[in-house]
């Protein structure tokens, strides 16, 4: 199984959390915080808690919890892009190819799917669940200037070049004739 490393966005944290084993076990431990109870009810105290550091030192990595949302957010749509890319790779049929990556979009992969720092299936859970309050707040044009989306954008461009021609033909020729 690959392991890829993959790096969001600098602007989203102070110092790079994967640098680090701290910084790591901030990741671990807020990703499953923030799985459990919530963005809303999360706070770098109680993260901190499981973290096993001080609250200090979360402020050191993360300005705020709206920054850590938007890090695994980035690290889930880069995953998942170059998943799709991967496994795309691999197939000549552009219709498996597509039916490849609408499993991936659903979270069906393969159990030897390559590995990121963070486990995919938890992270699209969190995508899932608290994934409006990455954009949904007032500093979003902001943020969109800073191209916080840009690997969102990245996966859908990539999904919108599949080649499609043949898969209309597969799937109209697989309609039935309206009844006359």
């Amino acid at each position: 199984m690959a392991h890829y490393h993959l790096v969001p966005d600098a602007s989203l944290h102070l110092r790079d959390p994967s640098a680090s084993a701290i910084g790591e076990r901030i990741l671990s431990a807020g990703l499953r915080l923030m799985t459990e109870i919530g963005l809303e009810t999360l706070t770098f105290k109680k993260l901190a808690e499981q973290a096993e550091c001080t609250e200090a030192t979360i402020y050191k990595y993360f300005p705020n919890k709206q920054r850590l949302l938007q890090y695994y957010f980035q690290l889930y749509w880069m995953w998942l892009d170059t998943h799709c890319q991967q496994e795309g790779r691999l197939l000549l049929d552009p219709w498996e190819r597509v039916q490849g990556d609408i499993r991936a979009l659903c979270g069906l992969w393969a159990k030897d799917a390559m590995a990121a720092q963070l486990d995919p299936i938890v992270l699209r859970e969190l995508v899932i669940v608290e994934g409006s309050k990455s954009f949904l707040h007032r500093n979003v044009d902001e943020d969109n200037k800073l191209k916080l989306f840009q690997p969102y954008k990245n996966l859908c461009a990539h999904l919108a070049s599949r080649d499609s021609r043949p898969v209309t033909r597969r799937v109209s020729s697989r309609a039935p004739s309206p009844p006359c």
